[in-house]
């Protein structure tokens, strides 16, 4: 499970600075554009998904050892 996780992480990351580093200054423009508050709202949703769904997983093999989680 972990080197599925590792490879998990390490994909987004890649993914995350390809576009950083592809399209470095591109302004999107659309018919609704997002506010900043917005923008913020949806960061921050995205790293409570990620505390609370992949991290567990990351540490799963420890608390499978553990007898009181047993």
């Amino acid at each position: 499970m972990t080197p599925i996780i590792t490879v998990a992480y390490l994909s987004v990351l890649a993914c995350a600075l390809f576009v950083l580093i592809r399209w470095p200054r591109l302004r999107l423009q659309g018919e609704e554009p997002v506010g900043l508050f917005t923008l913020i709202a949806l960061l921050f949703t995205a790293g409570l998904d990620m505390g609370l769904v992949m991290l567990p997983l990351a540490e799963f093999p420890i608390y499978e050892e553990d007898p009181a989680f047993g």
